[in-house]
């Protein structure tokens, strides 16, 4: 056999050489395929699935891309927690479950002067069921920080889409988009107040991803301040299908809420209302409610009444209550209701 001449196996090596650079270039565009596939996941995790033996940690943008890290000084101590957006629709409230399980609940008017909840439940003791299920808005996304680093919803506002792309720590889960592995209709209740999530198809989606732990709870905790008697709290919503009561259960220590003239599951033992002021109102009604600032609020614990401020400085910080000397406000142990109203004036209470 004659063995090559120099030129020809030159030319061979550059042959090799191209076809070697081909496959390095198609090899990553694939990667680069398979990446942007997973981060369309963002609004389409209901139903996350992986090639992988084991499932990735929870991610900030999508499932599998990089942990969820939790800002300092919220990461030390506490529990995993998600947060599932609940409907207060006068329909929907004999239908609303899983309020009584929640470690907090927060309120925020969206469209119409209805509210709707964001409530934040221990991951690993989750209710059976809880619903129903609605959309999300952006001040809501902002107020959930740092919180939690999960929340579950049906759908949202464009700009509540915004706000959880560019949110740090926060993994939005819109069932809408997804293939609904994750939720559930329930014959029994009428449409469209009838999606809802249980514990059992929400233990399937966090199997083995990292759910990242809260210090919780994010607030000072210890016997409530003295202050003025307040066995009977009235907000005023300007309907009687949205006004809300609570009365004091001294025997129980906690709050019973009515609204609408329907009792709530839940039972506070600290009510919270926040003054921040809805500063626009956009498109189809949808509110602009700036979380990020400060304002007054009204605590209300143990049958009374504290007078304080709200301060929160950033996305990723968390809600500040002080007295008006400026120290930490001390809540009880058990479950907080916080509902933010753009002015206090609509809140009255008696002994």
């Amino acid at each position: 056999m004659i063995p090559p001449s120099r030129t020809h196996r030159q030319w061979i090596a550059r042959v090799c050489g191209w076809r070697i650079g081909l496959y390095v270039a198609f090899g990553a565009c694939i990667a680069l395929l398979w990446a942007a596939g997973f981060t369309s996941l963002v609004r389409d995790a209901g139903s996350p699935t992986t090639q992988q033996s084991s499932p990735a940690p929870l991610a900030s943008k999508a499932w599998g891309l990089q942990s969820l890290q939790l800002s300092p000084p919220l990461a030390k101590r506490g529990r995993p927690t998600l947060a599932v957006i609940i409907e207060n629709h006068e329909d929907a409230r004999a239908l609303q479950r899983g309020l009584d399980d929640a470690l907090l609940i927060l309120e925020f008017i969206v469209e119409g002067g209805i509210t709707r909840f964001a409530a934040i439940f221990d991951a690993q003791h989750l209710p059976p069921v809880i619903g129903p299920v609605r959309s999300l808005r952006p001040y809501v996304v902002d107020a959930l920080q740092p919180w939690t680093g999960l929340v579950l919803h049906a759908g949202g506002s464009p700009e509540a889409f915004e706000h959880a792309d560019r949110a740090k720590h926060l993994v939005a889960v819109n069932t809408l988009l997804g293939q609904f592995a994750h939720f559930t209709k329930r014959t029994d209740d009428p449409a469209p107040h009838n999606l809802v999530t249980t514990d059992a198809l929400l233990t399937e989606m966090l199997d083995g991803r990292d759910v990242p732990d809260v210090r919780w709870p994010p607030y000072a905790i210890g016997p409530v301040a003295s202050g003025s008697g307040a066995s009977a709290i009235y907000a005023n919503f300007y309907s009687t299908l949205h006004n809300i009561d609570y009365a004091y259960d001294r025997v129980a220590s906690v709050y019973r809420r009515t609204s609408g003239g329907i009792e709530s599951a839940a039972a506070p033992r600290n009510v919270v209302f926040l003054e921040i002021p809805i500063t626009a109102v956009g498109e189809h009604g949808r509110l602009t409610i700036p979380v990020i600032g400060k304002g007054r609020l009204l605590l209300f614990g143990a049958g009374r009444v504290i007078h304080g401020t709200w301060k929160k400085t950033a996305t990723d910080e968390p809600f500040l209550f002080l007295d008006q000397d400026g120290s930490s406000l001390r809540l009880a142990a058990g479950q907080t209701w916080i509902t933010a109203l753009p002015t206090l004036d609509r809140v009255t209470w008696r002994e």
